[in-house]
């Protein structure tokens, strides 16, 4: 028996991060930005950026672009950063099953080398910026690098 609902995690995230609309509503005007050279820093979370609009050429034109995933992909060979992540195994957390419930996820390996969680990434760069509060939720983290690197927005 399938669910409908083929990615019902994403509902709890929407819940959690106070997201409204369609997923991924932003991903042609980040692309368009790139594209006429309005952004110049791209934080890339377990994705591949090329899947969504930005060419290989415009990644290499970005003075800055950090990419934070488990495998190479066509983006990954010029990122300016790269920071290893943790597979679905290695990592806890929850998420929102098939039946709308929350599920606690445990983590079956341990992390190889320096990869990290991308919440806890998140979390150790928020460190280093000033900010009235420190949160580990990616969400306030995403917030202050924002502000942090507001000058490089046109």
């Amino acid at each position: 028996m399938l669910s409908q609902d083929r990615n019902p995690n994403t509902n709890g995230a929407k819940i959690i991060l106070g997201l409204e609309g369609k997923t991924g509503a932003n991903l042609e005007a980040i692309a368009a930005s790139v594209a006429e050279g309005r952004i110049k820093a791209l934080v890339v979370l377990g994705e591949d950026p090329t899947e969504f609009g930005i060419t290989v050429e415009q990644l290499k034109k970005l003075p800055s672009f950090i990419t934070m995933n488990i495998l190479r992909n066509a983006a990954t060979a010029h990122a300016t950063a790269i920071l290893p992540s943790a597979a679905y195994a290695e990592k806890r957390g929850s998420m929102i099953n098939g039946r709308g419930r929350l599920q606690r996820l445990n983590r079956a390996v341990r992390l190889p080398g320096q990869a990290r969680e991308i919440g806890r990434s998140c979390a150790i760069s928020c460190r280093n910026l000033p900010a009235v509060m420190v949160s580990a939720r990616s969400r306030m983290c995403f917030v202050k690098w924002r502000n942090r690197f507001r000058h490089w927005q046109a």
